[in-house]
């Protein structure tokens, strides 16, 4: 199977009207655990079934959850 990369890039946090909360950090600090480990880089191949979601559908979803789930 060919696989081959459209584009990449980095979504942010969709905050609700557009401005971050100012208790929200610019940065999450890393847990005792987070130093303790290595990085390490997964790649993931999401499949969906026909109809798909868009693209633009699935970044506006992630960006939508990275305000409550910033880790």
């Amino acid at each position: 199977m060919k696989i081959a990369v459209q584009s990449t890039k980095a979504v942010k946090p969709a905050y609700p009207g557009g401005v971050a909360p100012a208790g929200a950090p610019g940065v999450v600090p890393l847990t005792v655990l987070g130093k303790a480990n290595f990085d390490t880089y997964i790649s993931v191949i999401y499949a969906f079934r026909p109809p798909a979601p868009g693209n633009a559908a699935l970044e506006d979803g992630l960006a939508r959850v990275l305000v409550e789930y910033r880790e």
